[in-house]
């Protein structure tokens, strides 16, 4: 399916609309970016795959951080790619640099785990 037919693609957030985003949705996760990096292009190909692998039951972000730099020094991100990554409006975790995919679709698993059995 190219780019543009997936409707669960990560949008963009800013400093002013990320908290906002945050609290809308169970799990959230936030790709943290810059356009001189190599390695975010090749993250972000693989968020694009899990967001529409998930469709909608985890919702997908991108922020330019050199655009948005209050949210960059909130959460203390140095270098890029990061992740930070929401469940149920909270903060719960940070990955930095060029991440394994199988690591993070475990997270997002354990996540959607949570959702699903909350108790």
């Amino acid at each position: 399916m190219p780019e543009e037919d997936n409707p669960w693609r990560p949008y963009d957030v800013t400093d002013a609309t990320i908290d906002q985003e945050v609290s809308k949705h169970k799990i959230f996760v936030v790709d943290c970016w810059s356009p001189t990096c190599a390695p975010c292009v090749t993250m972000s190909k693989y968020l694009e795959k899990l967001s529409l692998a998930y469709k909608g039951e985890v919702t997908f972000a991108k922020l330019q951080l050199e655009k948005n730099k209050a949210t960059s020094k909130k959460y203390g991100i140095i270098s890029v790619p990061t992740l930070l990554i929401f469940y149920d409006g909270k903060f719960k975790e940070v990955i930095v640099g060029a991440f394994d995919p199988d690591y993070i679709k475990g997270v997002i698993e354990d996540m959607r785990k949570r959702a699903q059995d909350p108790a």
